[in-house]
């Protein structure tokens, strides 16, 4: 891909029209969705916003990289919401797991990585995938296509950003 080329795609993802004030609704959406606690909802408020305006000069001009990141995943998130949500589930279940001494560590991985996994696999179900027996074949199988979810994402950032590692 030539430079003007890689240059003229990544302006298709900086969408220009989407304004700080509808990353802010967008948010708010989110957090009342997710229905965080006052603490954490101020946080992912403060990051969120940061990522939001995130900018690099790419070629002479001006690339909202946070735009796009934002955009992407918001995309990850509607087209797979039940592995997102089973992560979220997984990784508040990991986090009180944690706190058990010497086994806690391990005990929040493997929560987290089950609650993606089984999310994973009933979005699956939803987009007409076949079903399997027996709870090791569904991990499994949740696993793959939530590794293949997740990769599928970094690789749609990253070829949207593959001027800028140049």
């Amino acid at each position: 891909m030539t430079q003007s080329v890689a240059l003229t795609e990544l302006v298709k993802f900086d969408d220009t029209s989407f304004t700080p004030k509808e990353s802010n609704v967008l948010i708010e959406k989110i957090i009342s969705g997710l229905n965080l606690p006052a603490p954490i909802a101020a946080e992912f408020r403060r990051k969120m916003g940061a990522l939001f305006e995130t900018t690099k000069i790419i070629g002479g001009k001006l690339v909202y990289i946070g735009r796009i990141v934002c955009i992407k995943l918001w995309d990850f998130i509607c087209q797979n919401p039940n592995m997102a949500l089973g992560t979220l589930i997984g990784a508040l279940f990991g986090l009180f797991l944690s706190a058990v001494p010497l086994i806690g560590g391990i005990l929040a991985l493997l929560s987290t990585f089950l609650g993606a996994t089984i999310g994973s696999y009933l979005d699956q179900l939803q987009k007409g995938g076949t079903q399997v027996d027996g709870t090791l074949s569904k991990v499994l199988v949740g696993a793959t296509n939530a590794t293949k979810e997740f990769f599928k994402l970094i690789r749609e950032i990253l070829a949207a950003l593959k001027n800028d590692f140049k």
